[in-house]
C-alpha cells in the first residue's frame, strides 16, 4: 500500500485497484477495465454457449433397455401376462445370463402393433 502525503490527491494501491482519494471524490481506477473485462467473459460465455451442443445429449430412447420389472410397471400388467406376450411373439426381448430385457424398441413395436385408432362420435 502507497500513500502520498504531500499531495492533496492520495493514492492507495491493492492489487490491481488503484484508488484515487480527494477530499471531493472517491475514484476507482483499474488497470485493466471493466469493460474490457466483461469483453472476455462475454467471449467465454459465447464460446461456452457453442460448445453445449456437443456437450450435452439428449435421453435418447432408442437405446434404453428395460427389464421385466420396469415393463410391468409401465405397462401394469402381471407376470403371466408379459410371459403370455413373450411365447406368442407379440413383444420380442433379449436374454442374456438368464435375464430377460427389452428394448426400448421392442416396446414401441409392441404398442405400435396393439394400436387402435378411436372413433369419433359425430
Amino acid at each position: 500500500m502507497y500513500f502520498s502525503a504531500h499531495m492533496q490527491i492520495h493514492e492507495c494501491i491493492f492489487g490491481e485497484t488503484h484508488f484515487l482519494l480527494s477530499k471531493k471524490s472517491i475514484k476507482l481506477c483499474y488497470t485493466m477495465s471493466i469493460e474490457s473485462q466483461l469483453e472476455r467473459i462475454l467471449a467465454e460465455v459465447i464460446s461456452i454457449k457453442a460448445m453445449l451442443p456437443s456437450l450435452v445429449k439428449e435421453d435418447d430412447l432408442s437405446n434404453k433397455v428395460y427389464d421385466t420389472a420396469d415393463i410391468l410397471k409401465m405397462l401394469k400388467i402381471s407376470r403371466r401376462t408379459l410371459a403370455n406376450y413373450r411365447a406368442n411373439g407379440s413383444l420380442s426381448f433379449s436374454k442374456c445370463n438368464g435375464r430377460i430385457f427389452f428394448t426400448h424398441k421392442d416396446l414401441e413395436s409392441f404398442l405400435k402393433k396393439n394400436h387402435f385408432k378411436s372413433f369419433s362420435h359425430v
